[in-house]
C-alpha cells in the first residue's frame, strides 16, 4: 500500500489533547494516533451515509406502496425469493457480458483441456497446501502465463517458482498502469 505524507495544522490546544490522547491509550506515535482517529471517523461517515441511504429506500417503499405493491411479494419467503430471482437475473446477465467480452478479445483465451495430473502433482510437491492451490498454480504454468494476481497467502508468502511471477492486485495494477508489464 502507498502512502502519502500531509502537513496537518492544529491549535495548541488541539495538539495537547492528541498528546494526551496518544498517552492515555497507549500508542507509540501520534502519527499512528491521528492515521486510527480518522480511520474511525471515516467509518462512522460510511456507517451514516448508509444509515441516510437505508432511510432513502425504506421512504421510497413507502412511497411506492410497500414492497407488496412493488410486487415483491407479502411474505418475508416471497420477497427474499423475488430478491433472489433478480439477484440471479442480474448476475447472468453480467456474466453474459464478461463471457462476451473475453471471447471477443484476442487477448483472453479459453482453456478446456484438463491440466496435466504431472504438473498438478508437481505444485503439490512445490509445497501448495490445497489440491485446489495446486490446480491454480500448475494451471498458470501450463498455459504459459507470466503472472498469476492473487490475494492468496499461500501464493504470495509461502511459495515460489521460476515460472511466473505471482503479485498482488494492487502491484499488478501499479504496474500496468505504470506500462511496467
Amino acid at each position: 500500500m502507498s502512502t502519502k505524507q500531509i502537513p496537518v495544522k492544529v491549535s495548541g490546544e488541539l495538539y495537547d489533547e492528541m498528546m494526551r490522547a496518544k498517552r492515555e491509550f497507549s500508542f507509540l506515535s501520534l502519527t499512528d494516533f491521528v492515521r486510527e482517529a480518522i480511520e474511525d471517523k471515516l467509518k462512522e461517515m460510511k456507517h451514516q451515509t448508509y444509515r441516510r441511504e437505508l432511510q432513502k429506500l425504506r421512504q421510497g417503499i413507502q412511497e411506492r406502496g410497500g414492497l407488496k405493491a412493488m410486487g415483491l411479494g407479502e411474505t418475508k419467503e416471497e420477497i427474499i425469493a423475488s430478491l433472489r430471482r433478480t439477484r440471479q437475473q442480474i448476475f447472468e446477465e453480467e456474466y453474459a457480458h464478461l463471457f462476451a467480452t473475453i471471447h471477443q478479445s484476442e487477448r483472453f483465451r479459453t482453456v478446456y483441456e484438463p491440466v496435466p495430473a504431472k504438473l498438478v502433482e508437481k505444485y503439490i510437491d512445490l509445497g501448495l497446501p490445497t489440491k485446489a492451490d495446486a490446480l491454480i498454480g500448475a494451471f498458470v504454468e501450463w498455459v504459459g502465463a507470466k503472472y498469476l494476481v492473487s490475494d492468496n497467502r499461500h501464493f504470495l508468502q509461502e511459495f515460489s517458482t521460476d515460472a511466473y511471477e505471482v503479485l498482488p492486485p494492487a502491484e499488478f495494477l501499479r504496474r500496468f498502469e505504470a506500462g511496467e508489464l
